[in-house]
């Protein structure tokens, strides 16, 4: 953490464990709320797919690293390589934005946990 006493609070590099931790404001022992989403922390990445179709290289992805079940995943349309799923995976939430493809490969499972 930085800038925990300044009105701005910046994590870097949190990793995907954090997700669902809660964070609020206190000034002179006044507490701010947590009730609000934008209060939450929470872990997305984007397909980018530039180096290739698998799902399972992390260079294909925003963030360097391949999404879990804590993470929130956007398939964007119009991508060099779109994905090709070839191991069982879970993760958190899917978005694919229209005229986008996904290819689960047979034996392969795309599991979400929040639907």
């Amino acid at each position: 953490y930085s800038g925990a006493n300044t009105n701005s609070l910046k994590l870097t590099a949190a990793p995907r464990t954090y997700f669902g931790n809660k964070y609020r404001c206190a000034i002179n022992t006044v507490y701010g709320t947590v009730y609000s989403p934008e209060n939450i922390l929470k872990s997305s990445m984007v397909w980018l797919g530039t180096v290739s179709k698998a799902w399972e290289n992390p260079f294909n992805w925003s963030c360097n690293t391949v999404p879990d079940d804590k993470t929130d995943v956007t398939i964007n349309s119009g991508t060099t390589f779109p994905p090709e799923l070839n191991v069982s995976t879970t993760i958190r939430s899917l978005t694919a934005l229209s005229a986008t493809n996904i290819l689960i490969k047979n034996g392969a499972v795309l599991s979400l946990v929040y639907q």
